[in-house]
This record gives structure tokens, C-alpha cells and sequence, in this order.
């Protein structure tokens, strides 16, 4: 079940994504034992600028039978992602091996005049 969410951060800052996870009848996903990935890339077929997975850290499931979960991706694990407009996917291998794309969107980074 892929749904449209467009994220905005600026340059320099903690990303922070906040993710409720929903089968086929928009109920909570049950995210017991799945592997969960986002992904960012300038383009599809690209290599990630940013990956962020359940076995990396950057992803916390926080509610698996209610589908929540956390991404929150430190500026030093997304330092290569200068201000422009990317492409992000989050997808979810179930325990079972099925695997669903949840979101997918534009992640647009702005300057900081905290970043030189």
C-alpha cells in the first residue's frame, strides 16, 4: 500500500520521520520481525545517498502489532545530501517475506546558514 508523503529538512539537521505502517484495508501493518528500509536517491536506478535500515539502527520500531516506527537519520549519515529535491521509498520485508512499499515521495533539502 504506497502512499505519497513529501518531506522537507534543512541542511544540517537531524531527519526525523515518524511512520505508521498500514496493510492493503489501511489498518495497522503488524511489523513484528519485519526489516524495514527508507531509502534516498536522486533518481530510480541511482545508488542511495541514504539508506536507513532496521539492522543499521537508524530505523526503531516502536509499536510493531500497532506499525509504528521511527527513521531518524543523523546529518553525519546524510552529510552527502546537498539543498536540492530527491526522490524516498520506505519498504517493509514482513517476517512472512512478503514485501510492501509504504511511502514513497520527494525529500526536498534546504540551505542552513549553519552549514559552510
Amino acid at each position: 500500500m504506497s502512499r505519497a508523503k513529501n518531506l522537507r529538512f534543512s541542511e544540517g539537521e537531524t531527519w526525523v520521520i515518524d511512520c505508521v505502517f498500514l496493510d492493503a484495508d489501511a489498518e495497522a501493518l503488524d511489523i513484528t520481525g519485519a526489516t524495514i528500509q527508507w531509502r534516498v536517491a536522486t533518481r530510480p536506478g541511482q545508488a542511495p545517498l541514504v539508506t536507513a535500515t532496521t539492522s543499521n539502527g537508524l530505523v526503531d520500531i516502536t509499536d510493531a502489532t500497532g506499525g509504528l516506527a521511527t527513521i531518524t537519520v543523523p546529518y553525519a549519515s546524510h552529510s552527502s545530501a546537498t539543498p536540492a529535491t530527491y526522490l524516498h521509498e520506505a519498504r517493509v520485508e514482513l517476517a512472512s517475506g512478503e514485501v510492501t512499499v509504504q511511502f514513497r515521495g520527494t525529500l526536498t533539502v534546504y540551505d542552513s546558514i549553519f552549514v559552510v
